[in-house]
């Protein structure tokens, strides 16, 4: 079968509504990255939600949404949620970001980042996003 040539992002159908999962990256112990980008937005894009899960999770470090702009450092970002504790107590249970209603609009070439505040612990985690490039 033929391949199909892309369309450049000008020409992409707005995206209503999509979920991305994001495997988190670990450090050479196993524990869950601080700091890492999890997905690049090529369009403005809207995260309406998000949900973290851990397969062991730390009863201490919290984690936090953030959106870095082009040639930011991730450690630099704009926080998008709260900051959420994924405790030992919540292994392999979902734990939900409040997100910032007014931060939450990600600018074209920009990225979603995750950080964590605290010595993470945590392992095995997956970051799931509610996401749209339709703004409202």
């Amino acid at each position: 079968m033929a391949g199909e040539l892309t369309l450049p992002v000008q020409e992409c159908p707005d995206i209503v509504c999509q979920y991305v999962a994001v495997v988190l990256q670990s450090d050479a112990d196993g524990n869950v990255s601080n700091n890492q980008t999890v997905f690049y937005c090529e369009q403005d894009t809207v995260v309406d939600a998000a949900f973290l899960r851990f397969a062991l999770g730390d009863d201490t470090a919290t984690w936090t949404l953030e959106r870095a702009t082009d040639g930011t450092a991730v450690a630099s970002g704009v926080d998008m949620s709260d900051a959420v504790t994924h405790a030992t107590a919540l292994n392999n249970k979902v734990s939900t970001f409040t997100i910032i209603e007014t931060a939450n609009l990600v600018p074209a070439g920009s990225a979603i980042t995750l950080k964590c505040t605290g010595t993470s612990t945590a392992k095995l985690g997956t970051l799931t996003l509610r996401i749209r490039t339709r703004v409202r």
